[in-house]
């Protein structure tokens, strides 16, 4: 389970900028940042730490469920990437994972991926056992500001002598 982890870790530092490219000079700021007073997004190409998503989900295992992620937040001239750890609470199960999403088209629409580690409780949806462990990974897609959509396979953690069962996770709602 720690490799997984540590897998998962490994991808996202790749995806972090150096210390040189954040040391790189800034873009001079705008009009309408100056003004405000406050940064100008577009045009700034650093890191930010981030609550980048909320939201209240409804699927198999976890059944209803609660999730925030924070993470890191950069924003490019058409993009934003936001590199995230997530927890989700649910009716069926817990899940912690980490990711990255990447903003796509006008309407707030995103596309992202995550890898993590779920437990079941005592009566979790799906064919999910309870009380168990399993390990995988979901594809993320938010069609328009807001909705959310996953789709993912998961493993359950086997004991001695068991043999490994795989479960699909699914999920749609209004946030992360």
């Amino acid at each position: 389970m720690h490799a997984v982890f540590g897998a998962v870790l490994l991808a996202m530092c790749a995806l972090m900028p150096s210390e040189a490219l954040r040391a790189q000079a800034q873009p001079e700021p705008t009009v309408r940042a100056v003004l405000s007073g406050a940064p100008d997004d577009a045009n700034d190409q650093r890191w930010h730490r981030s609550r980048c998503l909320l939201g209240v989900s409804y699927g198999s295992p976890l059944k209803v469920y609660v999730a925030g992620a924070a993470g890191l937040r950069r924003a490019f001239d058409d993009r934003t990437v936001c590199s995230y750890g997530a927890v989700h609470l649910g009716l069926g199960g817990a899940r912690a994972s980490l990711g990255t999403a990447v903003t796509i088209g006008r309407f707030g629409s995103a596309l992202g991926a995550s890898g993590g580690v779920l437990r079941t409780f005592g009566n979790p949806g799906g064919d999910a056992d309870p009380r168990r462990n399993y390990v995988g990974g979901s594809v993320h897609v938010w069609p328009i500001v807001a909705l959310h959509t996953e789709l993912g396979a998961y493993t359950r953690v086997a004991r001695t002598g068991e043999a490994a069962q795989r479960i699909l996770v699914w999920s749609v709602g209004f946030g992360y």
